[in-house]
């Protein structure tokens, strides 16, 4: 279909999250939000905002609109973790390459 679901690891804050054994990094939110924005170059072509889970859908018809001359490969895009009590936290870039 051309979709592309975009993912990453959930991080936390909290002390208890620097500790490397656990599986999973316990929440000290009342629950997960992130910011996402695709960028091409120094510019913002897309953004989902409060989005619920640790990943995003990226439809066909959105990256057409986006690149209508094909995906960049690296496909750069910028995650940031909401808190109800901080706020926007700092963004983590990532070059994806898709094929």
């Amino acid at each position: 279909t051309g979709d592309l679901t975009i993912f990453w690891k959930r991080r936390d804050r909290a002390p208890a999250a620097a500790n490397l054994i656990q599986a999973a990094t316990p929440m000290s939110e009342s629950g997960e939000s992130y910011d996402l924005k695709i960028t091409s170059g120094a510019s913002v072509v897309r953004s989902f905002s409060n989005i619920a889970q640790a990943s995003q859908l990226y439809t066909a018809a959105q990256q057409i609109t986006d690149f209508p001359f094909g995906l960049p490969n690296p496909l750069v895009v910028n995650v940031y973790q909401r808190s109800s009590v901080l706020g926007r936290g700092r963004q983590k870039t990532e070059s994806l390459y898709v094929r």
